[in-house]
C-alpha cells in the first residue's frame, strides 16, 4: 500500500516562529498522516509526540486527549478522538504566527457517524484521515490558515 503523505515541499511548508506550535504541528500532521494511512502504530507514536509537544506548549487539555490516541488499541477509537483534538491543535496553531505558508482546514461531513468532522493538512487535496483508502478523497477545505 502505498503511503499518502501530505506532499508539501519544504518551500511551502507551514511555519511557525514559536518552536513549540511548530512542534505541536509537525507531531499533529504525523498522526493525520498515519490515520490517512491507517496505520495504527504510527498513528500512536504520532500521538504520543503530539501529546509532548501539546504539553510543553501549554495545552493541557489537548495533552490529555493525544494521550487518549496513543494509548488507543484501534483505528476507529484513534479516529473518534481526532475531531476534538483537532480543535486544540487549531487553538494553539491560531494564537501563533504562522510566518510562511498555508494550513488547510477541512472537513468531512460523513466523519464520525455522519456527524462531520475536521481536520488540519498542509496542503490543499482532501487525504482524509477518518477514512484512509476507503474514501481518501471525501472532504472539502472549509478555511484556510494563514
Amino acid at each position: 500500500m502505498a503511503e499518502q503523505q501530505d506532499s508539501v515541499s519544504q518551500g511551502d511548508k507551514p511555519a511557525f516562529g514559536d518552536a513549540k506550535v511548530s512542534a505541536v504541528y509537525d507531531q499533529y500532521i504525523h498522526l493525520k498522516n498515519a490515520l490517512v494511512n491507517s496505520d495504527l502504530e504510527e498513528a500512536q507514536s504520532g500521538a504520543a509526540g503530539l501529546e509532548t509537544a501539546l504539553s510543553d506548549a501549554g495545552n493541557k487539555a489537548g495533552a490529555e486527549l493525544s494521550g487518549r490516541v496513543a494509548g488507543s488499541s484501534s483505528l476507529d477509537d484513534q479516529r473518534a478522538g481526532l475531531d476534538i483534538l483537532t480543535a486544540e491543535v487549531e487553538k494553539v496553531i491560531k494564537s501563533a504566527k504562522l510566518e510562511h505558508g498555508r494550513i488547510y482546514k477541512q472537513y468531512c461531513p460523513m466523519a464520525q457517524n455522519g456527524k462531520g468532522a475536521y481536520w488540519l493538512s498542509s496542503e490543499q487535496d482532501i487525504k482524509n484521515p477518518y477514512y484512509g483508502n476507503e474514501m481518501l478523497e471525501c472532504g472539502e477545505v472549509k478555511e484556510e490558515i494563514k
